[in-house]
């Protein structure tokens, strides 16, 4: 399934560039490639892209995958999860909290 989202571009664009550099894998922040699949996934939310970026590592400690990350947010995409379920279930990844929705 495809969402047809619109590109990113604006203040999206800065805020997922944003959330990305905060992303970090045990040798450092993610390397360019991984960032070029989690946005890919974000800016054309469809099965193509999430399969090619579900498992990049967004945390090291402890090491959350970005699959593990939306699951623990409550959300469970029959094909791919939206550019919002994305964003939100990196944030509060990031931030070590989980809505009270996904408890």
């Amino acid at each position: 399934m495809t969402y047809n989202a619109q590109p990113l571009f604006g203040d999206d664009l800065t805020r997922v560039a944003d959330l990305l550099d905060r992303c970090l894998n045990g040798l450092g922040p993610i390397p360019t490639d991984v960032r070029a699949r989690i946005f890919a996934a974000m800016d054309n939310p469809c099965e193509t892209t999430w399969l090619k970026a579900r498992s990049s590592i967004i945390t090291r400690e402890p090491e959350t995958t970005l699959w593990q990350s939306v699951i623990s947010n409550g959300n469970f995409p029959e094909d791919a999860p939206t550019r919002t379920e994305l964003i939100n279930s990196i944030t509060n990844t990031l931030a070590g909290t989980v809505p009270p929705s996904a408890r």
